[in-house]
């Protein structure tokens, strides 16, 4: 059977590539380098949610949200601390951000886009 598209189904490939930039980010000494690849990730992840939020049904479309809110908040304070400490690539680049990323919401977003998929 072929798997049914969803247009949300680059989300995971998104968050994967988000989760192996966090990590090379933390490795590296929060250096942001790595700092602005995972903002690219964030906008990339921002944009494809935005756009096709509305196809998900009202039970899920809340989780997706919880995470748009999430890197909203980041995207803003990312911005604010870029401008005001102006870094360079090697320079390590952190921020407090008391909007944490919303693991169980993500968690059973891509559940459901898994579920998708199977049907």
């Amino acid at each position: 059977m072929t798997p049914r598209y969803h247009p949300l189904d680059a989300l995971t490939t998104l968050l994967d590539r988000s989760e192996v930039t966090y990590q090379a980010y933390v490795k590296n000494n929060n250096s942001f380098l790595y700092a602005k690849i995972l903002r690219d990730c964030n906008e990339a992840i921002r944009e494809l949610l935005l756009s096709n939020v509305h196809f998900l049904p009202s039970e899920i479309r809340h989780h997706a949200i919880a995470l748009l809110h999430h890197i909203d908040v980041w995207c803003a304070l990312w911005d604010f601390v870029e401008k005001s400490e102006m870094p360079v690539q090697t320079d390590a680049f952190t921020f407090d951000n008391c909007v944490n990323f919303p693991k169980q919401e993500v968690a059973l977003l891509v559940d459901y886009l898994d579920t998708c998929k199977s049907l």
